[in-house]
């Protein structure tokens, strides 16, 4: 039996909470097993605040602070 593809509503929907959580989705990969992976593109923004000091502070990060 071979496995079950993806519908488009669950893809549609994986990348809409993608872009919800303010990211860039970068690519959609979809597996021979039915399971999808969605590559998610780094902006200069981002890869600028990942090597700023903010990232290797000793506390959590605040939901508000990732969007």
């Amino acid at each position: 039996m071979p496995a079950a593809r993806p519908s488009q509503a669950s893809l549609s929907n994986a990348i809409s909470a993608v872009i919800t959580a303010g990211l860039i989705p970068g690519a959609l990969h979809v597996h021979g097993d039915g399971s999808f992976r969605i590559e998610i593109s780094v902006s200069d923004a981002i890869d600028t605040k990942i090597r700023s000091e903010e990232a290797f502070s000793d506390e959590p990060e605040r939901f508000e602070d990732l969007r």
